[in-house]
């Protein structure tokens, strides 16, 4: 797996849910190429356990 930069990591105004690792409530997701596809692991924080 070879693990994807954030292109947007950093710039100004940049508060992604998904992916801005600044974002203090969000899910901060890294994305990774294998092969053909591109994969997120996600082990979610207490928070968003159900």
């Amino acid at each position: 797996m070879k693990k994807i930069i954030n292109p947007w990591k950093g710039l100004e105004g940049y508060n992604c849910f998904g992916c801005a690792s600044n974002n203090p409530v969000g899910v901060k997701m890294e994305f990774y190429e294998e092969g053909k596809e591109v994969i997120s692991i996600w082990k979610p924080r207490p928070e968003y356990q159900g």
